[in-house]
């Protein structure tokens, strides 16, 4: 069960919707025996430890029995100011996104200009950029990108993504680490063999077309061609499109445990590359055989002229007969090539569009209190005017010792945060002071109870 921390005479129910969509990715209150994957090993900003069981780590090892009640108020009052902000910001980007959600399924009241849709579309991306920062994501510039597109991939199947077709694409990770899978093509004789695959954990991806007029006008000036080539370059690059990418709308999609080579299948406007094996498949299996049947036809055209006319025919359906299966040939191994796809997609993705935004806003608040509430505990009970790095370098040792994580915690954003919410107070550059329980609690219940709409929420 999900132990939330909470307070009785708080006038709310702390408890979070939080819910963690990987197991594999959060540790709970288990303790230092708890199972830690191997791909939790490597030193990143994410915290994988579920917010309850830190706190009650915290309680327990930092606050003598007396004064746990005291600390476990302050901490609720924390976690509940900080999802009444979450869900605020849910509000505000679902509204900023309804112009561009595919999904949408109301009315729209409003009809905006392309410069209000442009400016809205900025603002909107402002916003998930700064969220899946807060939810301890890392980018993946365009310079990566572009090496990552051109890596050759030992596995499944490859594919080419022209990146200049979008207006922008915002992609991030969390978690580079290295898989072991299994693997099965023809360099192994169609033997199952261990291979060691670079993965993101999480990886986060948000896509939009530019406007076919902006393409086209692009094209034209780019590789001075006349304005028809340039319609006909755009219609054949945009034919293949997966149902329902637009350039009116932004595509969000997660997944998890993705690849890093398959992160080109990801692009709705990626073209499946035939390797090696089956191009020679297709040119031994098909093309070979079809030129081979086109000239026997050819010679024995040539000798039926003196038969029949019937043979002349039963020539002609074979030759004809020998490049319908060439081209099926084609197709089928096209075919296999996009099971392959859906193969690899369907239990990797986590949500798309809306609910993107839905999951990045709970990650990004649990993280935020997580890193909140180690920096104030810690800060806490270590005094001196260079505290900060040893808090940095306790909470980095707390999460080792009793959870086997190691991550890199930065103390001074997470502090910055406190501020803000009035639990901490910078007395000089790089120099905290946080208040004590007493005054943290008397704070926090001030701010809680002058905020109009909080105080309007029901006792639980």
């Amino acid at each position: 069960m999900d132990q939330r921390v909470h307070a009785a005479s708080l006038p709310f129910q702390s408890e979070a919707p939080h819910v963690p969509v990987d197991p594999g990715d959060t540790l709970t209150a288990g303790g230092p025996e708890s199972p830690v994957p191997p791909a939790l090993q490597s030193a990143e900003k994410f915290i994988p430890v579920d917010r309850s069981a830190i706190i009650e780590r915290l309680l327990v090892r930092l606050f003598p029995a007396e004064e746990r009640q005291e600390a476990r108020e302050v901490l609720a009052y924390l976690c509940a100011l900080r999802q009444a902000r979450s869900a605020h910001m849910l509000d505000e980007l679902v509204e900023l996104y309804d112009p561009f959600n595919p999904d949408d399924e109301t009315l729209d009241h409003y009809d905006l200009t392309e410069a209000q849709r442009h400016a809205q579309l900025l603002r909107l991306k402002s916003k998930v950029d700064v969220l899946v920062k807060s939810a301890n994501f890392e980018e993946v510039d365009d310079e990566r990108l572009k090496s990552i597109l051109t890596e050759e991939s030992n596995h499944g199947f490859s594919a080419e993504v022209d990146l200049d077709e979008f207006d922008f694409h915002l992609l991030y990770f969390r978690g580079e680490v290295v898989e072991e899978r299994q693997l099965r093509n023809w360099a192994t004789l169609w033997r199952k063999k261990t291979a060691s695959i670079a993965s993101y954990r999480r990886l986060f991806l948000a896509l939009k077309l530019k406007p076919r007029e902006t393409r086209i006008r692009e094209i034209m000036e780019r590789e001075s061609v006349e304005r028809k080539a340039a319609e006909k370059r755009v219609d054949k690059a945009r034919k293949n499109l997966l149902d329902g990418v637009s350039e009116d709308h932004l595509h969000l999609k997660m997944f998890r445990r993705i690849a890093r080579v398959d992160l080109r299948i990801l692009f709705p406007n990626a073209r499946i590359k035939f390797n090696l094996f089956d191009k020679l498949m297709l040119w031994v299996g098909s093309g070979g055989s079809t030129v081979f049947a086109i000239v026997m036809a050819g010679l024995k055209f040539v000798a039926a002229v003196a038969i029949s006319l019937f043979f002349i025919v039963i020539t002609l359906a074979g030759a004809v007969g020998a490049i319908v299966r060439s081209v099926m040939n084609f197709f089928n191994t096209r075919n296999r090539y996009m099971m392959k796809l859906a193969q690899s997609l369907y239990f990797h993705n986590l949500a798309s569009n809306q609910s993107v935004l839905a999951l990045l806003n709970d990650e990004a608040e649990e993280e935020d209190i997580k890193e909140e509430a180690l920096a104030y505990c810690f800060m806490l009970k270590t005094p001196g005017d260079d505290a900060l790095k040893d808090v940095q370098e306790a909470v980095q040792t707390f999460l080792r010792e009793e959870f086997g994580v190691v991550f890199n915690f930065d103390a001074e954003d997470a502090l910055h945060r406190l501020e803000r919410d009035g639990l901490a107070e910078e007395v000089s550059p790089h120099v905290f002071r946080v208040p004590s329980l007493a005054e943290a609690r008397a704070s926090m219940e001030r701010r809680w109870n002058a905020t109009p709409v909080l105080g309007e929420v029901p006792v639980a």
